[in-house]
């Protein structure tokens, strides 16, 4: 039998800036509803592992209704590190509860609601919901070199800390970007683009990223509209035949996507590696939705992943939750499937009423002509 401090009415899956921001949102709503944040590792925990680099988004982006916010400057490029301080001393500030270190690998769809099946420490723990917030992002689902057999010097993690190695980066994104500004100092670095160049950098780093790599181009070089063919030992050969040679490390940074293989095995489906879900962002399984990143969008006209970012915790996100489960727990307790008395005595049109009462009049006017006529 479960123990009662596993039941809960919305539990959220993930417990980064838009875990904890749903939480906060909920709980205004639902004050007196249990809900929970359940976190694999320590709460943050894919921006605690991310490097701790700039930023790449507004700060205004960013921040979180807190009490911090107005001793913020409003051009403060936050780094990774300063992001994990603020966003902890939101959850302490909003007392968001998180289960921390419950690794999430069932989720279970019942008649009464879900079950869901965590690790802790080697032990199983479980968990019921009515409803689910999927929450976890994708910073763990990396986009792979595809049909290509990639060797001990290839990583698809981003260092930053790399000195005197001769470096191949693969990638144009904002990772790249990052990769060259940290790295481009102290090594050299073969750039291999599929595409003509890099993509548009995001604004707040870009300005960084031109001055790097101005004053240290005799570090870089630049292989574009090619791709990987094949790795031998410390060689790279790329598809217009060309070689890279005494690479020691090689860092694949080619995005990241939605999908992933426990995601597809709780049974929720997906088309271009994206969530398939409807304009409330509920998933194809009744009361479990996704937001943040893990709900990115394909594009199917640029042919390409329309990343979610933090922006302010996805509040219209969340918000449409919200509006679908006041819809269902209406609906849960008002039988609208039964006809109403406007649906089985529809109401009078004003053109109908007028012409009764000029019947109610002559019929009337009749009836005292007949008392007068006696």
């Amino acid at each position: 039998m479960l123990m009662n401090k596993n039941k809960f009415k919305i539990i959220i899956i993930g417990a980064g800036p838009n875990g904890i921001n749903a939480f906060y949102k909920l709980k205004l709503i639902f004050p007196n509803w249990e809900i929970i944040c359940l976190e694999k590792g320590f709460s943050l925990n894919n921006l605690r592992n991310y490097p701790d680099v700039l930023w790449h988004s507004d700060i205004k982006q960013l921040v979180l209704p807190s009490k911090l916010n107005t001793h913020i400057k409003e051009s403060h490029q936050p780094t990774s590190s300063e992001l994990v301080e603020y966003y902890s001393f939101f959850i302490k500030e909003h007392k968001i509860l998180i289960n921390e270190f419950n690794d999430v690998f069932s989720t279970i769809k019942t008649k009464d609601g879900f079950l869901i099946k965590a690790h802790n420490n080697g032990k199983e723990i479980i968990y019921e919901s009515d409803y689910v917030i999927l929450s976890t992002g994708f910073y763990e689902n990396k986009n792979i070199l595809e049909n290509i057999q990639i060797n001990e010097t290839c990583t698809y993690e981003l260092k930053t800390d790399y000195s005197g190695k001769q470096l191949a980066l693969v990638g144009g994104g904002n990772s790249a970007a990052d990769f060259i500004i940290h790295n481009l100092k102290k090594n050299k670095i073969f750039w291999i683009i599929k595409k003509q160049t890099w993509d548009s950098i995001y604004f707040n780093i870009d300005y960084k990223f031109k001055e790097i790599v101005e004053q240290y181009k005799h570090n870089l070089v630049l292989y574009n509209n090619t791709k990987i063919q094949k790795f031998d030992a410390n060689t790279i050969i790329l598809t217009d035949d060309s070689k890279i040679e005494n690479i020691d490390f090689t860092t694949i940074l080619i995005g990241y996507k939605p999908y992933s293989d426990l995601l597809k095995k709780w049974g929720i489906k997906f088309i271009n590696n994206c969530i398939v879900k409807n304009e409330n962002n509920e998933t194809n399984i009744e009361n479990l939705f996704c937001i943040g990143s893990v709900a990115s969008n394909w594009n199917t006209i640029h042919n390409r992943l329309d990343q979610t970012f933090v922006n302010n915790g996805n509040v219209d996100q969340i918000n449409k939750v919200i509006h679908v489960i006041l819809e269902k727990e209406s609906a849960s307790i008002f039988n609208f499937k039964r006809p109403s008395y406007n649906d089985l005595y529809p109401k009078i049109t004003t053109i109908e009423k007028i012409k009764n009462k000029i019947k109610k009049y002559v019929s009337k006017k009749q009836f005292n002509d007949s008392l007068s006529s006696r």
